[in-house]
């Protein structure tokens, strides 16, 4: 059986590594990137909701956050994402090794 309950385990286990890895790989691209950089970003990702409809809640709350991040609050966003990142990577070892 191809889709039997192992390898649909093991799949769930891969991606669950994956998942992992991709978070490290934010929490450090977090702390390479510049607040500028963000608010850059966010303007460009709610320009053209912002074009369309200027009193756009969500598009604004977006702004708002890109411009009032603190160095502060990128360190420990980057630190959260990258060390939560880092467990589900250990998780999904021990799981894949039968550790866990």
């Amino acid at each position: 059986m191809i889709f039997g309950r192992h390898n649909f385990f093991r799949m769930a286990v891969i991606v669950k590594g994956m998942d992992g890895f991709l978070g490290m790989a934010l929490g450090l691209v977090i702390l390479l990137i510049s607040n500028e950089q963000v608010i850059n970003f966010f303007n460009f990702a709610t320009s053209y909701e912002l074009n369309e409809d200027p009193t756009d809640w969500l598009a604004n709350v977006l702004i708002q956050f890109a411009q009032q991040l603190s160095a502060n609050t990128r360190i420990f966003l980057a630190f959260y994402i990258g060390v939560y990142g880092f467990i589900k990577v250990v998780l999904a070892y021990g799981l894949w090794k039968r550790i866990i």
